[in-house]
């Protein structure tokens, strides 16, 4: 065993209660406290009484003794608990206080820590190797101490509406020297409220993460220049990019993906924050070129909600076709057509993976009558099964016409890894009334003769929801 965790409350007394024997668990590096707030309502005996003192001096020698080797101290809280333990500083935020003091360090920062930075000796947070928090308030407490740890830290998640507590990690609020992250693999910022221009940072010729491999860019851009994406072409592995005006300007003016290659990125994920289209990608086909031009050798790609185009988005997916090396592709926010889709897949070689939504099966071949149509495509398209590994088609609450269903059911014919994605949702008059007419479909005469081949769709996903 190398990770211990405990919850408060009663798991916390049952072990003030047990007797163990001197090094136990000799094997434990990693200690995690697990407050909740039932529990410390219920059990205020044990880190809320008058005799906190006593009792966590009791249970930081308990651990002591039976986990000598514990290295690692993480404290974990959600809302409610943060809100308690502040009110009870002079008790509970002892107990929590003296925690860190068991591993006399921390390599980690995890979710609610950030409500417990005010109460902890902060020298005890040295060699942090993760940082994984929401920093509002404390940001001015925390991005200090993030920049103290940049020489070991890989991984930074941080969420915030603060656009300091972002740019607080590069540069201090008195215009310090840049701080560099030499072994940053995974940089992950989001920031919820979009921040004035004179807020958002701009550095000249600084290089703050070297060698990221994921960088993940949500919400609104904190950064006035292109200072996250500086010195990592030739690392990068993966990419997520919210698509706000503030970013794609700062992409387009510094031209980030077309002076120079990313040659290891594997995955673009992209997506319109908050439902704004940028200037710069105002039609369906100057969005298609933009999207594709970020690393266009990525051969993982999730492209932003094309449903927002009602113009042009036949001629833009064509685009697409010219990325051969495209291997898994999601297409779930776009309308596109079944015959569209099935063009696009026979144009892609490497294709094994896509995701489309429900789609109509708009005009027939020339000379194929619908009845003719499943024989069709089980004659014509017949390879496409053995490249095209799965073929998702999403969940659509709007409508399922009986388009739909026999949509389904002929990339059934030619996808044997099909699936049909339904969530957890309630039964609803129009899911009720699409699976229904699936299964009258598959009994008609036009799918009947290829029951065996549909039998793996009547038990996945639609029929047992």
């Amino acid at each position: 065993m190398d990770v211990w965790a405990v919850y408060s409350g009663k798991a916390l007394q049952q072990l003030l209660n047990e007797s163990y024997e001197d090094s136990s668990f000799p094997l434990v590096r990693k200690l995690i406290i697990n407050l909740r707030m039932g529990a410390i309502k219920g059990q205020r005996r044990v880190v809320c009484a008058s005799d906190a003192e006593a009792k966590t001096a009791a249970f930081v020698q308990h651990v002591k003794l039976m986990a000598p080797g514990v290295r690692e101290v993480d404290v974990n809280t959600n809302h409610g608990v943060k809100t308690y333990l502040k009110r009870r500083s002079d008790h509970a935020l002892y107990f929590v206080k003296q925690l860190y003091d068991i591993a006399k360090t921390t390599n980690a920062l995890t979710d609610g820590s950030e409500s417990l930075i005010t109460y902890m000796d902060l020298s005890l947070v040295c060699n942090l190797a993760r940082v994984n928090m929401r920093i509002d308030k404390e940001w001015d407490m925390v991005a200090p101490l993030i920049r103290r740890n940049a020489q070991t830290l890989t991984h930074i998640t941080v969420v915030s509406a603060n656009a300091g507590a972002i740019t607080g990690l590069v540069r201090d609020s008195n215009g310090g020297l840049s701080t560099e992250y030499p072994c940053l693999h995974t940089l992950s910022v989001r920031l919820v409220v979009d921040p004035t221009e004179s807020q958002r940072l701009t550095i000249n010729g600084a290089v703050p993460f070297p060698h990221l491999r994921c960088l993940h860019l949500t919400g609104y851009y904190p950064f006035g220049d292109d200072l996250p994406f500086r010195g990592n072409a030739a690392s990068l592995e993966s990419l997520v990019l919210g698509l706000s005006q503030a970013l794609v300007t700062v992409l387009v003016k510094h031209r980030v993906f077309t002076a120079v290659s990313h040659p290891k990125i594997q995955c673009v994920r992209m997506k319109y924050e908050y439902g704004q289209v940028p200037d710069q990608l105002s039609t369906a086909a100057s969005c298609m070129q933009f999207v594709l031009g970020i690393a266009p050798g990525a051969p993982v790609r999730v492209l932003p909600n094309m449903t927002k185009y009602e113009d042009g988005l036949a001629s833009a997916l064509s685009m697409l076709s010219r990325h051969t090396n495209l291997q898994v592709l999601d297409l779930h926010g776009a309308h596109i057509l079944f015959w569209d889709a099935i063009s696009l897949i026979r144009s892609l070689p490497l294709l094994s993976d896509l995701t489309t939504i429900p789609m109509h099966v708009n005009e027939l071949p020339q000379g194929i009558t619908l009845a003719e149509l499943p024989a069709y495509m089980c004659s014509t398209y017949a390879p496409m099964s053995e490249r095209l590994q799965c073929w998702h088609v999403g969940y659509n609450e709007i409508c399922y016409p009986t388009t739909h269903a026999r949509c389904m059911l002929l990339i059934a014919l030619v996808c044997p890894n099909f699936t049909y994605a339904t969530p957890s949702l309630p039964y609803t008059s129009g899911r009720l009334s699409f699976m229904k007419r699936m299964k009258e479909e598959i009994a008609s005469d036009m799918f009947k003769p290829y029951v065996p081949r549909l039998r793996r769709l009547l038990f996945n996903g639609w029929s047992k929801c």
